[in-house]
């Protein structure tokens, strides 16, 4: 039996915050946290740099 590896895709803060909120995502925990970045742009900047220090 093939065991697939995961696939790993670039994708923007956007699309990752419209991932998380999605009802399938595994990580329940920071569902709350996504949403206030996509409505908030303080926290969204907030929530980039932790992708992305300086």
């Amino acid at each position: 039996m093939k065991i697939s590896r995961p696939k790993l895709k670039l994708v923007t803060l956007d699309e990752f915050i419209d991932l998380g909120i999605n009802e399938k995502f595994a990580e329940k925990e920071i569902i709350f946290k996504l949403l206030e970045a996509k409505l908030d742009p303080k926290k969204k900047d907030n929530l980039r740099n932790l992708f992305n220090p300086k």
